[in-house]
């Protein structure tokens, strides 16, 4: 079976949404292992995020202990000093948090022009342009047409798949 020599044909169903899926699915797949060069390192803020988050147990830790001794009314200074050492570190947290957010949407944002490059690339040399297909006429200028179409496709599988299921409901 699978050494017979018939050429593979396409279904006459095939859509041409189908198309733009799979170059969506195929540009998300090249992209990805060059992803973490595309923006700053997420990994490193993420693994300083989990240190600072390590450093909040231990010294909330140590806070509750400490809160305990000074309700027994044994160490009531360093209380004080236990509690600020918290809040300090809780600001920490707080700026490794949004460093992570930072690096990850920067990452994305470059990956998202990438994929559109390429999508504008793949809609060109495919003659495929989503305005034509939803119009169901010529574009009045095709290079908007490519444009549309490249960022749709550089957005991605889901984005394509909502818009399939949105034009399906019409």
């Amino acid at each position: 079976m699978w050494l017979e020599d018939k050429n593979p044909t396409v279904a006459s169903s095939f859509n041409v949404f189908a198309l733009l899926f799979v170059l969506a699915l195929a540009i998300e797949r090249i992209i990805q292992p060059f992803a973490r060069f595309l923006g700053p390192d997420s990994k490193a803020a993420s693994e300083e995020l989990e240190r600072h988050k390590a450093t909040l147990e231990t010294v909330k830790a140590t806070a509750t202990a400490t809160a305990t001794a000074a309700a027994a009314g044994t160490a009531s200074p360093t209380a004080a000093a236990s509690e600020e050492a918290a809040r300090s570190v809780e600001a920490e947290v707080g700026k490794a948090a949004v460093a992570v957010k930072e690096a990850r949407e920067e990452t994305s944002v470059a990956a998202w022009g990438c994929a559109s490059g390429l999508g504008f690339l793949f809609a060109a040399f495919a003659s495929v342009g989503i305005l034509h297909i939803v119009l169901a006429t010529d574009p009045p200028w095709v290079p908007f047409d490519i444009l549309v179409t490249g960022t749709v496709i550089g957005a991605g599988t889901k984005p394509l798949n909502d818009l399939w299921t949105r034009l399906q409901n019409k």
